[in-house]
């Protein structure tokens, strides 16, 4: 049947064939629009295997938290979230950045790129720690790996990453994009 303009500035009636309207009911719908997919969350993988580590050394290197994801579109955004009971033994500052095997370093912290220092007030600091990347676009479907790297900016200190096994956590979570 053939749409009829009614009375009035917008009025409109009539049906459309069923056939001539895709997705026309629940059953059917085999994609959402675009302004409703994106942000979805599409997947989370999480590892709570992490090992203490401790490291005097100045120089970056891994601290065990890492993680792997497939993302399953290349417009995805990834977020990686690691966590636990950090310390340091000593006074001083400490580094720590969070790096993808997909585009290199791409934290941001506390306003800094890469890097994040806290300083120590007395020896044997504690407390719960946490370092948040996002990789805006990931153009890949291919497995990332996203791994936290850890360094004591101060000489003299032991920095712990986490500081025991107990309460720690790598999270990864794909957005739509």
């Amino acid at each position: 049947m053939a749409i009829t303009r009614l009375g009035g500035a917008n009025a409109i009636s009539g049906t459309l064939p069923a056939a001539n309207i895709n997705d026309t009911s629940i059953g059917n719908i085999t994609a959402l629009p675009a302004a409703i997919a994106t942000g979805k969350v599409l997947q989370i993988v999480e590892d709570t295997s992490i090992d203490s580590f401790s490291t005097t050394s100045t120089s970056i290197s891994d601290t065990g938290y890492s993680i792997t994801i497939t993302p399953t579109a290349t417009s995805s955004k990834i977020i990686v979230i690691a966590y636990g009971n950090w310390g340091i033994g000593g006074t001083g500052r400490t580094r720590i950045k969070m790096v993808s095997n997909s585009s290199g370093s791409f934290l941001a912290l506390n306003g800094e790129a890469d890097y994040a220092g806290w300083s120590g007030s007395s020896t044997g600091l504690c407390w719960m720690g946490s370092i948040i990347g996002v990789e805006p676009t990931i153009g890949t479907t291919s497995p990332v790996t996203y791994k936290v790297q850890a360094a004591c900016i101060s000489s003299g200190i032991t920095w712990y990453v986490p500081i025991d096994n107990s309460y720690a956590s790598i999270i990864a979570y794909e957005i739509a994009g």
